[in-house]
C-alpha cells in the first residue's frame, strides 16, 4: 500500500491517495487530480473529511468524470448542501483568515450531495485492510477521522503540527473539540502517522494540542 498525495490550489488543500493493487480511496477529493496511476487503476470511491468548501470544491465536477461514490460523516450531510455552512458563501472573507496557500476562488453558492453516509465507529473493510470512522466535531459539526490500520490518520482540519483546532467557523465548537474529540485523540497511540488537510504529514505526538 503507498498513500501520496496531491495539493489544490484552493488554499493548499491535500487530496490523499490511498493506492493498493491498482485501487484507489480519494480523500478529500479536490481538483486537479494529477497522478501517473490514473491510466492503469480504479478508484473505487472518496471520503470527505468535513463539509467546508475548499474540501468538497470540485466534488461535482471530479463526479461526473470519474464516476466514484462520495462517503461523508452523517452530520456532514446538511452542511455539503448549505452554502452558509460549508462557506462557499464566504470565500472571499476567508481569503484574509486562511493561512494556508492561496487562492483565486470567488464566492459562490456551492452545494454538492453524498452517495453514503458514515456511521461513528463504522469499519470500512477495503484490499484487506481496515478503516475506521471516528466522528470528531470542533472544527465543524461534520468533522471525521479516518483511521487505516491504526496507523495513519487523515483528519481534515482537526488538528495540526503547527496550527491550533480552528472551532469558531460555522458549525464548530470548541467544548466539542475538548470534551469528544481531544480525549479520543489522546488515547491513540502517539506515534501514528497524520495525514492533515494542509500541510505536511506528522505523527500524532507532534501536534498542536489547543484550539481557538
Amino acid at each position: 500500500m503507498t498513500i501520496e498525495r496531491t495539493i489544490s490550489p484552493l488554499f493548499a488543500v491535500n487530496t490523499y491517495w490511498v493506492i493498493e493493487n491498482e485501487h484507489i480511496i480519494l480523500i478529500d477529493p479536490v481538483a486537479p487530480l494529477e497522478n501517473g496511476r490514473l491510466s492503469h487503476a480504479e478508484f473505487d470511491f472518496a471520503i470527505l473529511s468535513h463539509e467546508h468548501y475548499d474540501h468538497i470544491s470540485s466534488v461535482n465536477e471530479l463526479k461526473a468524470k470519474y464516476g466514484f461514490p462520495v462517503f461523508c460523516g452523517e452530520s456532514a450531510k446538511n452542511g455539503l448542501m448549505d452554502p452558509t455552512v460549508n462557506m462557499s458563501r464566504y470565500v472571499e472573507f476567508l481569503k484574509q483568515y486562511i493561512p494556508f496557500g492561496t487562492s483565486e476562488a470567488d464566492s459562490c453558492d456551492y452545494s454538492c450531495q453524498a452517495d453514503h453516509f458514515l456511521k461513528n465507529g463504522e469499519v470500512i473493510e477495503w484490499q484487506d485492510h481496515e478503516l475506521f470512522i471516528k466522528e470528531t466535531p470542533g472544527h465543524s459539526q461534520g468533522s471525521i477521522c479516518i483511521l487505516l490500520d491504526d496507523r495513519y490518520l487523515f483528519c481534515g482540519d482537526t488538528l495540526f503540527k503547527d496550527y491550533p483546532t480552528a472551532t469558531r467557523m460555522p458549525g464548530g465548537s470548541t467544548k466539542a473539540f475538548r470534551t469528544i474529540t481531544e480525549p479520543w485523540l489522546d488515547s491513540l497511540p502517539q506515534d501514528i502517522v497524520v495525514y492533515p488537510g494542509h500541510t505536511e504529514p506528522f505523527r500524532l505526538s507532534e501536534r498542536y494540542k489547543t484550539s481557538h
